[in-house]
């Protein structure tokens, strides 16, 4: 079915798609970089700059303290004994003089360092004791996603017009087949470095961010992990990491709010020390566009409570059974946030769902179904006979591709047509 869609995309346009891999936006920021490296997500095997063979056998983990991003690395070059040590990651190959990394011993240890861009001339990398360092650079991709115009549309739209539509349905089940493929091979590179639960729980976690948080939530996840999901601690550790929490003025807010956010700080300042650095910045986090139910603290506190039920959750990924799965991310339970919007918000007069059906649907169509297909080849049937409430651009999107499609407009409520119709819009505008 994959190889049928891309033929077809291929027909269509007389390009090849980008195909998945590992790649990055040039847009990309420093923090999705590292979110993505330390996922797996570039792969594991690279050239360096010098044109040698480097394979990462341990992508380590966060550094707490100043110095390196990763500690604890570990590398293989060309085939050789592996090298255990740090690695840095810059957006620019310059940095490492810039920022001091050459003269500063703290960064002695580090095995390699990585970045997105160069300049024209070679740069080294040099520990304090001029010892050199392997360097990779990450491969971009050539075209940033554009904007839709109608002069790319009609470069397609009178084929896909003439469609008959069953060969449109047959075409958005294939890509929607394909979208569900790419995600769960993503998904397989982050289990193959971090395990099946944390790459669970990062994916689940992205899920919550919605599209414009997506990267901060994906660092929630792995910087905390899922080791301190007991109690407050792990709650305070997720809403500190997310630099939510800052001591402030607790009088101004009411009795229940002034509690919780006095005992969510007492927790979080006894640790403050330990994850300084790992805290994210408030521009980190985008609030344009946020509806009050989908603010980023009630969001933290879901995956919070994600994180204390995750061995129940994960069992229902592994059985597949998703009515169960539906059943845990319903159940979760929170007494302060089914009544407040943020940490500063007034008390609701009714109670809210910590997680509502829209966005459980979307851990389904994101994680929980690819995670199926890729690792028990199953769930495509449960999948395609799922429905959902389309939104208004997929209707547009029909029309303008693939004309006028009374009969079809019905099936836009499955969530195999909505997923193939995102995926073939999506892909046309690259490759035009």
């Amino acid at each position: 079915m994959t190889t049928d869609y891309l033929s077809k995309i291929i027909a269509l346009t007389g390009l090849r798609i980008q195909e998945a891999g590992p790649c990055y936006l040039p847009s990309a920021t420093e923090h999705e970089i590292q979110a993505r490296w330390y996922g797996g997500q570039f792969g594991e095997n690279f050239k360096s700059t010098e044109g040698k063979e480097i394979s990462i056998l341990d992508f380590g983990r966060w550094n707490h303290e100043s110095g390196p991003d990763f500690k604890d690395c570990k590398i293989q070059i060309e085939g050789s004994e592996p090298v255990f040590g740090d690695i840095e990651i810059d957006l620019d190959a310059r940095s490492w003089e810039r920022h001091g990394h050459a003269t500063n011993p703290a960064y002695n240890d580090v095995a390699l360092h990585v970045f997105i861009t160069a300049p024209v001339a070679a740069c080294f990398a040099r520990t304090e004791l001029h010892r050199h360092i392997p360097q990779i650079q990450l491969q971009a991709q050539t075209v940033e996603e554009p904007k839709r115009t109608s002069a790319q549309i009609s470069v397609v739209s009178p084929t896909l017009m003439k469609w008959r539509d069953e060969e449109v349905v047959r075409f958005l089940e294939s890509a929607a087949r394909y979208r569900m493929e790419v995600r769960g091979q993503a998904l397989a590179r982050t289990i193959a470095v971090r395990g099946e639960q944390e790459a669970l729980y990062q994916a689940i976690a992205s899920a919550l961010g919605y599209k414009n948080n997506q990267i901060p939530f994906l660092l929630l996840a792995q910087r905390s992990g899922l080791t301190r999901r007991e109690g407050i601690d792990g709650e305070a550790l997720l809403f500190g990491l997310a630099g939510f929490l800052d001591g402030g003025e607790f009088h101004l807010f009411d009795p229940k709010s002034r509690s919780y956010q006095r005992e969510l700080w007492d927790s979080w300042w006894s640790m403050r020390s330990q994850f300084d650095r790992l805290i994210l910045d408030a521009d980190a986090w985008s609030l344009t566009g946020c509806r009050p139910a989908n603010h980023p603290h009630r969001r933290v506190a879901a995956l919070a409570c994600i994180n204390k039920k995750f061995t129940a959750i994960f069992k229902t990924f592994s059985s597949g059974d998703m009515a169960q799965c539906i059943g845990e991310f319903n159940s979760l339970h929170h007494p302060f946030w089914e009544q407040y919007w943020t940490l500063a918000s007034d008390s609701l007069p009714r109670k809210l769902s910590l997680i509502g059906e829209q966005r459980i649907n979307e851990i389904l169509t994101n994680v929980f179904f690819p995670y199926r297909l890729m690792q028990f080849q199953d769930g495509w049937d449960a999948f395609s006979g799922r429905t959902e409430a389309p939104y208004r651009r997929l209707r547009e999107d029909l029309l303008r591709f693939f004309g006028p499609r009374p009969k079809l407009t019905p099936l836009l409520r499955k969530c195999v047509i909505q997923q193939g119709l995102l995926q073939v819009v999506r892909d046309l505008r690259r490759a035009l």
